[in-house]
């Protein structure tokens, strides 16, 4: 995709799907490498790369990397709970979505690929959650839906009233990547976006910590707000709108904030947005 989202009109479809595959298909390579300290052999393992989708958690690929550098790591018997990641010294918050993660460390620079540090010891608990396996990330992330979905409609109720195939289905599709079988469940969750009483959005700034937002979709005439509008009442018109980025890309200013919310927003329907 280009480096930024077409604007969309007020008449136009608020409902994209082709937005949203493209969204769901977006990576971010990364070029992991085990910490100096971490190597507890003679010989220092090569790096490892890797497409990462930018809407999941670094838990979730945790498999992949731990494979590659366990052997390195023997006597320190490093484990996949205990694994770590930092970027350039700075310890990275794993319950950030790896795309959230990648435009803050490189605001600047977009430099491509990544490199992250992998740490299999030194666990800074102080600064970053305890991981202690997959069923932390699950909780977090379907806490998170909760929230969102409430959100939007008011209640939990849709939520609540998921099949136990369908909610195995909407975390599993998520976890595995599987668009298809994530979409066929998240689209019973929310209303359309016509209907969102109101819209969960995150907003990061330059470091790994966010404001949350409630914001209302339309004006008291009806109109749709559009993301300059919002920016603009949060801010008092003091951002510069070309460092404003969602999912990695530079929104038009006129952009349908509920257009943004149905269509570009994480799996876990907050909408991301990073503020330079």
């Amino acid at each position: 995709m280009s480096g930024s989202i077409v604007r969309q009109s007020t008449d136009g479809l608020l409902d994209d799907g082709d937005i949203r595959k493209e969204m769901w298909k977006s990576v971010v390579p990364i070029r992991f490498v085990l910490h100096s300290n971490d190597i507890s052999t003679l010989s220092v393992p090569d790096p490892l790369y890797l497409l990462i989708p930018r809407h999941t958690f670094l838990p979730l690929i945790s498999k992949t990397i731990h494979k590659h550098f366990s052997s390195f790591t023997a006597l320190l018997k490093g484990t996949e709970s205990e694994m770590w990641f930092d970027h350039k010294g700075i310890p990275l918050k794993w319950n950030y979505p790896v795309g959230i993660l990648y435009d803050i460390m490189n605001r600047n620079s977009g430099a491509q690929p990544w490199e992250v540090g992998v740490h299999f010891q030194a666990y800074p608990s102080d600064v970053i959650l305890h991981c202690n396996n997959e069923n932390t990330v699950k909780n977090y992330f379907v806490n998170a839906l909760k929230e969102s979905i409430y959100i939007k409609n008011g209640d939990c109720s849709r939520l609540n009233n998921l099949s136990v195939v369908d909610s195995g289905d909407l975390w599993e599709g998520f976890r595995d990547n599987d668009y298809s079988r994530f979409w066929q469940c998240n689209q019973k969750l929310s209303p359309e976006p016509s209907e969102f009483k109101y819209i969960p959005v995150r907003i990061f700034r330059d470091k790994q910590s966010y404001v949350q937002e409630i914001v209302t979709p339309y004006d008291e005439q009806g109109n749709s707000r559009t993301i300059g509008d919002v920016l603009d009442e949060l801010f008092g018109g003091k951002v510069s709108y070309d460092r404003v980025k969602v999912q990695g890309l530079r929104p038009s200013m006129d952009t349908p904030i509920v257009w943004l919310s149905g269509n570009v927003c994480h799996p876990d329907n907050f909408l991301y947005v990073h503020v330079v």
